[in-house]
């Protein structure tokens, strides 16, 4: 097995960000590595996992975050006043990689990228990145052909990239079993949640409105924690005050699922906070991007499962490449259906407990970030 140095480059929900450093205002006379263990032991999202497991097989394995400044800037006290790019090209030189892992292809201009990519040229480095979207402009396209490997989280897009002529590789997302250690509720209540956000628009989120007004009309016990982007709020002046008069709609659905005075809907939560409520809760609910097709394998269905919570999710064909359909998971092909489901769940508990148990299993088993490690390091070894 070929030896070699990693270094990825992605970044951190600024929302989550400014929640972090909201609740840990004492920073400044942290170090890097301290701020970095700080940050990491709240475990959002992808955290630093797969580099964990990378260096246990003897691989040097490091991820910054391009857009935590607060963070970025400690690397070296001369980082102080350098802005992201600088500081991102000095870890380069400094960490001299390999391997150099763009986290979010669309975190960096072109031009930026064209920089990363002539060192790694000069330096005999691999470039890889990530990307869960179809390039659709030939601008995404000539960005994706810098890179020598691109791996995504279905392998719906695996295809789609691949008869585009990408060398795409299925790196689907997953979870890291000392979290339910960590954060699980101790006691879990026979309820309903949806954590996330909807971006309305075309091939984005628009279906998770008529998710979320499903729950409420099922007048099952329901939390929404999250954010609703777009409609009423978004468009010219003039269309917003029609908006206001005479709502459509959408923006009638979006006021009925806010309104808190009826309804369970909170802000977004992350990190430990965002484990613990989920599994306080039996049943999560999940809904893909319209665009995704008949793809499958967001982050929402690994971090439920993985915290012991019965899914249930949009049908979709490759679901049954990830976990058993109605052993592991619960699935509905339409709102009728999915409606019928959550109050089914909710009033056998026993059986969700059931589905629940074995989806986490599957995860622990087969979607865990060890072996998400092990899946990046085989992709890498062929460039070798």
């Amino acid at each position: 097995m070929a030896q070699y140095r990693l270094l990825e480059i992605t970044t951190i929900y600024e929302t989550y960000l400014s929640n972090f450093y909201d609740k840990n205002q004492n920073i400044d006379s942290l170090s890097y590595d301290e701020l970095y263990s700080l940050l990491m032991e709240d475990c959002f999202a992808e955290s630093d996992f797969i580099h964990r497991y990378l260096r246990q097989i003897g691989i040097e394995s490091k991820v910054v975050f391009y857009n935590n400044l607060k963070l970025q800037r400690k690397w070296k006290e001369d980082f102080a006043n350098c802005e992201p790019f600088e500081i991102v090209m000095k870890q380069i030189r400094n960490y001299e990689p390999d391997v150099i892992y763009i986290g979010d292809i669309t975190i960096m201009s072109k031009e930026q990228l064209l920089r990363i990519k002539d060192y790694a040229d000069d330096k005999k480095a691999k470039l890889v990145g990530f990307c869960f979207f179809l390039p659709t402009s030939q601008n995404v396209m000539d960005v994706i052909t810098l890179f020598e490997q691109i791996y995504t989280g279905a392998q719906h897009y695996v295809d789609l990239y691949r008869a585009k002529g990408i060398n795409a590789k299925l790196l689907r997302h997953a979870f890291e079993p000392s979290v339910y250690t960590k954060f699980a509720a101790k006691c879990r209540k026979n309820e309903v949640v949806f954590l996330g956000n909807v971006f309305l628009g075309k091939d984005i989120h628009s279906n998770r409105l008529d998710m979320l007004k499903r729950l409420i009309d099922s007048e099952v016990p329901y939390s929404f924690y999250g954010g609703i982007y777009g409609g009423e709020n978004g468009g010219s002046v003039l269309r917003r005050i029609k908006n206001s008069v005479y709502p459509n709609k959408e923006q009638r659905m979006i006021r009925y699922i806010t309104d808190r005075n009826r309804h369970n809907h909170y802000p977004n939560i992350f990190g430990s906070q965002y484990y613990r409520v989920l599994s306080a809760h039996s049943v999560c609910t999940n809904c893909h991007i319209a665009a995704v097709g008949q793809g499958a394998g967001n982050m929402r269905m690994f971090e439920a499962t993985g915290m012991r919570t019965c899914l249930l999710t949009d049908a979709r064909e490759e679901n049954a490449e990830i976990f058993e359909v109605d052993k592991e998971i619960v699935t509905y092909s339409t709102m009728e259906e999915f409606q019928d489901k959550v109050k089914w769940l909710t009033e056998h508990p026993e059986q969700a407990a059931q589905i629940a148990k074995a989806g986490q299993e599957k995860t622990f088993r087969v979607h865990s970030y060890k072996n998400k490690a092990l899946t990046l390091n085989e992709s890498l070894q062929e460039l070798f």
